[in-house]
């Protein structure tokens, strides 16, 4: 039969008038047929391209010799009693195909201007599966139940089950259509689809969680589908953050037996489809039951054309986000699997905590996703569980944070709300801290700035350093070497300045030492130190790298 578009579908439309097991056609040609059909005279006038689809048919499939054989074969007790126990539609009508041709000669049926080739899909709703299955020739006089009993003695249901049908107007359209109605009267014609399904499944299976429970529900999914690859997000060993969860105004980290559950889970890479017009609940689940692990801890991302990686929200809007993405192009999905839910993780802000209890200069960075709720204690407890600082040494802790490295560092208690800021600085310095807290009138609290031979290339932390009433500047000095933690050789080659951050006066002038800086700096003025940025200095070839674990 020749072919024809229809519904963005080819269906067959006009059967060839050629018996090709006679000796008079064996002879035809391509030319032949297009002449017989004349079914693009207006492209041949112009000399455009055409392309002919034919549609070969094999009568061995024909709904009505593959539904009479099987029914015979039944009757002589020849069909073994495991075909019938087959879930799988196709798998089974390929088993039924192989016995009842090895058993029957078939016929080809013709299809006249009384009759009519129809396509026959069924949906199954016990196995969620959609399927093209067998075509049938039919006196366009029929009703459309006259399927029913052929459709179910082949499918292997009891010969009156009630079954219904659509006209199958796009992959994305269909209608319902009346069993008592005749072919002609529902209007349909060579190459047209017809969908069944039984009209009762039983309430033991509907009542089950099934992604589709109808007909249209499943042609809505495959007109809106989007073909999915799925991969585990690769994180490196450093990029790994800890997670605090505050409950009850107490700070824990993630459960030990949550953390042993969700690493077991199934990492692997796989594919599926999936509706743009779901929700990121439903995608995640989705992904979940594949990999083991409870969606609510799953955290996606997609993988744009030019590699850049978007973290979806638990409210994105899939058809907007893929609107522009063509059905032939395969989306790529990865999957985080959180320590905590994602619901948690969206309401968490990351946060940077420098330790300095040895040293300014010996700065250990930690990073932790905690609650925005989340206070100062709540970091020294992860720290103090990281058996960073000991118990008896949190009393004489003090923190501050600072929103630029040339800006004053602002003192937190321990009740300050982690939202305020992203960074802070903790360290154990005992005397600064009382000093804040009896404000003595022979120490001044002065802030301290980081830079290297110019105010421009300010680095590193602010930090705050008690000047005393009557000290000498060499004696301050040895102080100081004390709380930067520098090196010797490190801190003899770093100069010494006060600053009122426009200009910069150093200290390192001959007959300095006796001079007392508690005199020196009045309010505005900072103490700055210039030596080179740590941070930014790159290590020889057979220098190892040194990463602090947050």
């Amino acid at each position: 039969m020749f072919m024809k578009k229809k519904n963005n579908t080819e269906r067959p439309l006009t059967p060839l008038p050629y018996d090709f097991k006679d000796e008079k056609f064996k002879d035809v040609t391509i030319e032949d047929i297009i002449k017989e059909v004349d079914v693009f005279p207006a492209r041949r006038r112009y000399n455009r391209g055409t392309q002919l689809s034919f549609f070969l048919e094999d009568s061995s499939y024909d709904l009505k010799f593959l539904s009479n054989s099987v029914y015979s074969l039944r009757t002589k007790n020849a069909l073994p009693n495991d075909v019938d126990s087959i879930k799988d539609i196709s798998v089974k009508l390929e088993q039924e195909h192989e016995l009842v041709v090895s058993e029957f000669d078939c016929k080809l049926p013709v299809v006249t201007d009384s009759t009519n080739l129809i396509m026959i899909k069924f949906f199954d709703l016990a196995t969620q599966s959609y399927t093209g299955i067998t075509h049938v020739v039919v006196p366009k006089d029929n009703t459309i139940g006259y399927l029913t009993q052929l459709l179910n003695n082949l499918l292997g249901y009891p010969i009156e089950t009630p079954l219904i049908f659509y006209e199958e107007l796009a992959q994305s359209q269909v209608q319902p259509l009346i069993p008592q109605q005749s072919f002609y009267k529902s209007e349909l014609g060579n190459g047209d689809i017809i969908v069944a399904t039984k009209a009762d499944w039983g309430d033991d299976l509907l009542n089950k969680s099934l992604q589709f429970r109808s007909v249209e529900e499943i042609t809505n999914f495959i007109e809106h589908r989007a073909h999915f690859n799925v991969s585990p997000l690769v994180k490196a060993q450093e990029d790994e953050e800890e997670f605090v969860i505050v409950e009850n105004g107490k700070s824990s980290h993630t459960d030990e037996a949550l953390e042993a559950d969700q690493s077991t889970h199934k990492s692997t890479s796989f594919d599926f489809w999936f509706a743009v017009t779901g929700d990121y609940k439903g995608l995640a689940t989705k992904i979940g039951e594949q990999i083991d692990v409870d969606p609510e801890f799953l955290r996606l991302f997609v993988i744009t054309q030019n590699n850049t990686r978007l973290s979806l929200r638990r409210d994105q809007n899939f058809r907007r986000l893929l609107d522009r993405v063509p059905k032939s192009q395969t989306i790529e999905i990865q999957y985080e699997v959180l320590k905590v839910t994602l619901s948690q993780f969206e309401e968490m802000v990351l946060c940077k905590v420098s330790w300095v209890g040895q040293g300014i200069c010996r700065e250990q960075k930690h990073d932790f996703l905690v609650p925005k709720t989340s206070t100062v204690n709540h970091l020294i407890d992860r720290l103090e569980s990281k058996g960073v600082i000991k118990p008896d040494e949190r009393d004489e802790l003090l923190c501050w944070t600072f929103d630029m490295p040339y800006r004053a560092p602002r003192v937190c208690n321990l009740d300050y709300t982690v939202g305020h800021s992203t960074h802070f600085v903790i360290g154990n310095y005992p005397n600064i801290k009382e000093a804040l807290i009896t404000r003595p009138v022979n120490i001044r609290l002065i802030p301290c700035i980081q830079f290297f031979t110019g105010l421009q290339n300010v680095h590193s932390i602010p930090f705050i350093f008690d000047l005393v009433d009557g000290e000498k500047f060499k004696d301050t000095k040895v102080r100081l070497h004390k709380l930067l933690g520098m090196s010797e050789k490190e801190f003899q080659s770093s100069r010494i300045a006060i600053t009122d951050l426009k200009r910069v006066e150093y200290l390192d002038a001959e007959g300095r030492d006796d001079c007392v800086l508690f005199s020196v700096a009045k309010d505005n003025i900072y103490l700055a130190i210039d030596h080179p940025n740590r941070n930014t200095r790159r290590g020889t070839i057979n220098e190892p790298s040194i990463f602090i674990k947050g």
